[in-house]
């Protein structure tokens, strides 16, 4: 059975099937290939009738599409044992993996969602981040579907480079939060009038605004590639936490 249905929300199409509609389409080709080959039993009685009447009747036997049948049928066959059941098994083992450590999809937003508007982010938001983009790195953890392991590479690199940006630029702030186990960390209080610049400095303000713009550049980088990794959970019906 084939099924092809397509999510309201995020606007992709999935294609599904049962593996075993490609086993009978490649024994129907090897079949059919066959069939041409031997030929109907009646077919010489019904050729030998007919030349009494003056009917010929081409009786010989089309070996060069019974050949081609049959060799369809056994590479839809081989197809289906190379290619889809190894993928299925990629698939099912990458799903035990991310059951066993489900995607915070909520959380990872969230994070992405501070750092946008109001360009800070709490010490648990980023404790979270840090164990999403290594989520799947090391080989006890990795994940076997090709696909989707290319599309996490992808975010956690783009991951990396923006967590890179963020251990630099950003600090303490308020300061006064020693009693707080989960801080609040902002992008250059010194630099922002609405924060710690105490006198306001045209320099440091365009300064602020070139930081905040490559901050944005690579939130939405991030972002981008950590939605197209979602996606493709999404579409093979991988756990995830929303």
């Amino acid at each position: 059975m084939i099924e092809i249905s397509r999510t309201n929300k995020q606007g992709h199409w999935s294609f599904s099937y049962k593996k075993n509609i490609i086993t009978t389409v490649g024994m129907a080709f090897i079949c059919g290939g066959i069939a041409l080959l031997s030929g109907p039993w009646w077919l010489p009685f019904v050729a030998l009738a007919a030349s009494k009447i003056g009917i010929k009747i081409d009786t010989s036997t089309n070996y060069w599409l019974a050949g081609i049948l049959i060799l369809i049928g056994i590479l839809i066959i081989c197809f289906k044992f190379c290619y889809v059941d190894k993928r299925a098994r990629l698939i099912e083992n990458d799903k035990k993996i991310i059951a066993q450590s489900p995607v915070e999809f909520k959380k990872i937003k969230a994070y992405f969602d501070h750092l946008i508007r109001d360009h800070s982010y709490y010490s648990s938001m980023d404790d979270t981040f840090v164990q999403a983009y290594l989520q799947f790195s090391n080989a006890s953890q990795a994940l076997q579907d090709k696909k989707t392991a290319s599309l996490f590479r992808v975010f956690s690199k783009d991951a990396e480079n923006l967590h890179n940006f963020i251990e630099t630029n950003f600090f303490v702030f308020p300061e006064d939060q020693c009693c707080s186990s989960d801080k609040k960390y902002c992008l250059h209080p010194d630099l922002n009038i609405d924060r710690n610049m105490v006198f306001y400095d045209t320099n440091k303000s365009q300064e602020y605004d070139n930081k905040a713009k490559i901050l944005c550049d690579l939130v939405c980088n991030a972002e981008k590639s950590y939605n197209s990794f979602i996606d493709r959970l999404k579409i093979l019906g991988h756990t995830i936490v929303s």
